[in-house]
């Protein structure tokens, strides 16, 4: 999903949360300045001051819809057709 970032904007996906991997590529395509926050950092930073990790969760939620939306999500089902560990009637079931 192509889109552009500017000042006081952020990247990041919603498995920051959680400790997921990153699954959304990114390039730069003019010279950039990145600041990396460690997600041990960030996770301190939106226990400490609400109002930003309000913020924070709101995009990243709505990053995910728009994904979700576009049918551009990352979950991936390895198994066979008929295995009904893998299918019940379209629901994911989590062993």
């Amino acid at each position: 999903m192509p889109s552009t970032l500017g000042p006081t904007q952020f990247m990041s996906e919603i498995s920051l949360l959680s400790g997921g991997t990153w699954s959304l590529p990114m390039r730069a395509a003019s010279d950039t300045t990145v600041v990396e926050v460690p997600r041990s950092a960030m996770l301190r930073l939106m226990a400490a001051i609400p109002e930003m990790s309000d913020i924070v969760i709101t995009v990243l939620a709505a990053r995910r819809r728009r994904q979700l939306d576009a049918g551009d999500g990352m979950l991936v089902l390895v198994g066979e057709d008929e295995d009904r560990a893998v299918e019940t009637r379209g629901r994911v079931r989590c062993a």
